[in-house]
This record gives C-alpha cells, structure tokens and sequence, in this order.
C-alpha cells in the first residue's frame, strides 16, 4: 500500500495571495501539508540511518532561498543546482548575477550533485 504524496498549499492560508513559484521547476513555494500516513514514529521506535537521512534530505528540498537583490529564488536543492553551472539568474529577462552577489556559487558547486541541469526546462523534464 503506498501512501499517497502529501500537497503542497499554493496560496497563504490566511489571506489567501497565491505563494511564489520556484523559478527553476515553477511549482508553488508552500509547505507540504503532513498527511497521518507521514507522520513520525512513535519516540524510542527503532529508525534506519538511510531512512533518517531520507527524511531529513525531504524536508530541506521543501526550503526555498531567494536572492537579496533581484529577489527571485525557488527550492534550495533546484538553486544549487541551477548555480552550480550558472552565475546569472534562472528567470528569463532577469541580468542579476545571483552568485556572486550572494556568494551561493562557490558552494553551489560543492553541494551540487553529480547529475546537475542546463536549463529550467531540463529540470522539468525530469520532474515528469
């Protein structure tokens, strides 16, 4: 039985304004809603190194940064990617040089995984 895949909330609950979009895949910024199927073990329940890590890589890819200057940002694990290539801003139009403005290149290169994407459209692709 597979659970199903919690949501994600596209506008702020209490005033309703849509959440921005990550500006590498598009999708909305908001917080995955915790489905009961999702929730922790009970304390003391016995817990595998690789499923912790799991956990824990899961919730850091919901975080999202945004660049000081042109404020434009998205998911934490997409913008290091994006970076890791790039110095200059993934939306369209936009001339700001991101990384070295905020120093995220250096470290996008280090965090950066093997597998890495050109293009925001390489990285839909891939999402599908």
């Amino acid at each position: 039985h597979i659970a199903p895949r919690p949501t994600k909330a596209s506008a702020c609950p209490k005033c309703k304004k849509p959440l921005p979009r990550c500006a590498l895949c598009l999708q909305h910024l908001g917080c995955p809603e915790v489905a009961e199927s999702s929730a922790a073990p009970p304390p003391g329940a016995p817990r595998r190194r690789a499923e912790s890590f799991e956990m824990a890589s899961s919730a850091f890819s919901h975080w999202m940064v945004w660049c000081q200057s042109c404020r434009h940002g998205g998911h934490v694990e997409h913008v290091l990617e994006w970076f890791s290539l790039q110095l200059e801003c993934p939306v369209s139009g936009c001339a700001c040089r991101c990384a070295l403005i905020d120093g995220i290149h250096g470290l996008a290169q280090q965090c950066a995984p093997a597998e890495t994407f050109a293009t925001p459209a390489d990285l839909l692709a891939r999402a599908e």
